[in-house]
């Protein structure tokens, strides 16, 4: 079953064979209309739902006043069923909110979202499936079925679960935590979603690539994008070697400056982080360019090659909303006949470019920039009156950092600023505004641990393992080191098996009596002990847990309750 948008049908002849059952000739929106699942006039949403076939399709006359054919049999068929029309919600509505608070596990809604919702600051926590108190829409960027232009979502609700692990995804950061009562999943495939590509050069360009001008241009005619065998010189073996390559040639140029004359643009994906590759060779001195979040002709970055110019003949551009910008410029010797090697990695804001060719060996940096107008899109290729170019070698991959870099103190040095003012009255207001009202995830929030790994999570992608972790440990250790919330300093108060503490529980206000059973040392930091302790509750029960130590819930006893007599 799948759901379909009706325009109106007011005065369309197309045929409609069978009555109820219909066979898969037959007009869908008018099927419907005959149905009396829509009114011809106005449109709206149906459910089309494909049923096993029948030896014959009888006409009948419809809910409408119209008549149906009759018709021999088929192998398939189908029924409607009306569809409510989605629900418009803005940027910051969650399955909590009216109308879907009370809806049962199950249940299903689609609704529309609005554009540029990545602006705004919504919670999102989970990833794939969400807690509902999640921003539908955001969550939907973040998952890979919306991108920032909106459009419709289709979700169910689901069970709650118990635990949600937050990433960074599509420039969207979502946060983990504990067991939630309800989540919510999207339903349909990840069109938005594409991880790597690898182009084969084989079979017809069209099939994978749209060839566009979108401007006018001159000398349109010779205009040809296609895949050929390309035989070359090799200039360090000095021999003749053939490869499988993109091939562009004629020289279509934009009649303004700024305009490109033809376009190669790879169709039905788009992606925010990864590294993009590609080997271009030149036969003209002409500007050719490598596009890269490409999401139309008026929204792309790319990097320019001119060998033409004398200075500044590779350039960084930026074209957002119809309007070039140059964000970067230099000047190489860009050699006719030979191969250059393009590498851009991209990690949300921050732009890396890098270039080698066959004399130069190193992969030399070019360009590094931060640019935050387009979070994602496409690649491609355009050329403005450059006649002759071959492309091959075009991969797109994950980026992952190397494992060398986790004693590189440069980058080690990134996040230096960003936890400069790390400490425990920062902690303290940072989780106060993000958990308004909600003392219990507030008090999770505030542990080291916890709290380092949402702020690391946010700086650094946890799928960069070596960077994220020592991100964290920098984190958890300077917020230990100036823990005022307990007054803890070195070879101070450090209770003992047996002894009694006042203790907070995660979910209460108040403290509690308490006595700490057995300890150990966490493995992974030696100056952290984990200890297990007995409290009663305000009912008078007796629980036991295990907390951190250095920990604000872990106060002397009677320091919290001074009315205490058994300390």
């Amino acid at each position: 079953m799948f759901r379909v948008k009706c325009p109106s049908c007011k005065g369309v002849k197309r045929p409609v064979y069978g009555s109820f059952i219909y066979h898969p000739l037959s007009s869908v929106c008018k099927a419907a209309v005959h149905a009396g699942n829509l009114k011809k006039e106005e449109g709206g949403y149906v459910l089309v739902e494909l049923v096993s076939g029948k030896k014959i399709f009888n006409g009948s006359q419809g809910a409408d006043k119209s008549i149906s054919s009759t018709f021999s049999s088929s192998k398939i068929s189908f029924r409607t069923k009306k569809a409510k029309a989605p629900t418009k919600i803005t940027c910051d509505d969650t399955p909590a909110n009216a109308p879907f608070s009370t809806a049962t596990t199950g249940s299903k809604f689609v609704v529309i979202c609005p554009k540029k919702c990545s602006e705004f600051k919504s919670k999102v926590f989970g990833s794939d499936i969400y807690t509902d108190k999640t921003s539908i829409c955001l969550a939907g960027i973040h998952n890979g079925v919306m991108n920032d232009r909106g459009g419709e979502l289709e979700f169910m609700i689901e069970a709650g679960q118990s635990y949600y692990k937050g990433t960074r995804s599509f420039g969207i950061i979502s946060k983990s935590r504990d067991a939630y009562v309800r989540s919510f999943k999207f339903i349909g495939p990840k069109s938005a979603i594409f991880y790597k590509f690898k182009d084969d050069y084989e079979g017809s360009i069209e099939k994978k690539y749209d060839i566009k001008q979108f401007n006018p241009v001159t000398d349109a005619k010779d205009n040809l994008w296609e895949y050929v065998d390309f035989t070359y010189t090799d200039k360090n073996l000095n021999e003749n070697k053939k490869t499988k390559t993109i091939h562009h040639k004629g020289n279509m140029k934009g009649l303004s400056k700024n305009d490109l004359g033809t376009f190669l643009i790879l169709k039905d994906v788009e992606w925010n982080n990864g590294i993009v590759k590609s080997n271009f060779f030149f036969k003209d001195s002409k500007l050719f360019a490598f596009l890269f979040r490409f999401s139309d002709q008026n929204n792309f970055y790319s990097i320019e090659f001119e060998p033409s110019e004398i200075r500044d003949n590779v350039r960084l551009v930026s074209k957002v909303n119809g309007s070039s910008k140059t964000v970067n410029q230099t000047t190489m010797v860009l050699s006719l006949a030979t191969w250059y090697r393009t590498t851009i990695i991209m990690t949300n804001d921050d732009i890396k470019v890098f270039i080698q060719s066959d004399h130069i060996r190193e992969n030399k940096p070019i360009f590094e920039a931060k640019m935050e107008d387009i979070s994602r899109g496409t690649i491609g290729y355009a050329s403005n009156g450059n006649y002759e170019t071959y492309i091959n070698g075009v991969v797109v991959d994950d980026y992952i950092p190397h494992e060398s870099n986790k004693n590189n103190e440069k980058n080690k040095r990134s996040w230096v600023n960003y936890l400069k003012h790390v400490e425990p009255k920062v902690v303290k207001k940072f989780c106060k505004n993000l958990f308004k009202g909600d003392e219990l995830e507030n008090q999770r929030c505030r542990m080291p641990s916890n709290f380092c790994k949402m702020k690391c999570d946010d700086y650094i992608p946890a799928i960069e393992n070596i960077l994220n972790f020592h991100c964290f440990k920098d984190c958890e250790g300077k917020i230990l080191k100036k823990d005022n919330d307990v007054n803890i300093k070195k070879d101070s108060w450090k209770p003992k098996i047996g002894d009694r503490v006042d203790f907070l529980p995660i979910g209460l206000k108040k403290y509690s009596a308490a006595t700490i059973i057995s300890a150990q040392t966490k493995k992974t930091d030696k100056k952290i002990e984990i200890y297990t302790i007995t409290y009663i509750t305000p009912e008078g029960e007796q629980k036991t847990t295990t907390a951190e130590f250095p920990n604000p819930q872990i106060k002397k006893c009677g320091k919290e309750l001074p009315k205490r007599k058994d300390c």
